[in-house]
């Protein structure tokens, strides 16, 4: 069951990330799409330190199951955000596409 979730977390990091970067670089004024990437990358870095180091110490300070709750409420909140914003990022590439 391990290699299964270890495979998919893979296969889903090995489309997400260029997808990501391609977006971050094509959503960004032609100057700074350099500094958009780095940005991007720098934030996803982070992310990948802080998230489990601060859920490791929610899960020690709420002992067990509560704190799975409330890592599943927070990534519940993380996906209406992503979902509100993708709105945004729609209407922003289509205009480009017509602009183009």
């Amino acid at each position: 069951m391990l290699w299964i979730s270890l495979t998919l977390v893979a296969a889903g990091s090995a489309f997400a990330s260029p997808a990501l970067s391609s977006l971050s670089s094509r959503l960004a004024p032609e100057g700074l799409q350099g500094f958009a990437l780095g940005f991007s990358q720098t934030l996803g870095s982070l992310a990948r330190i802080v998230g489990p180091l601060s859920f490791g110490l929610l899960y020690e300070s709420l002992h067990g199951p509560r704190s799975l709750y409330l890592t599943a409420a927070l990534m519940m909140l993380g996906l209406i955000i992503a979902m509100i914003g993708l709105r945004g990022v729609k209407s922003r590439l289509a205009q480009q596409l017509v602009s183009d």
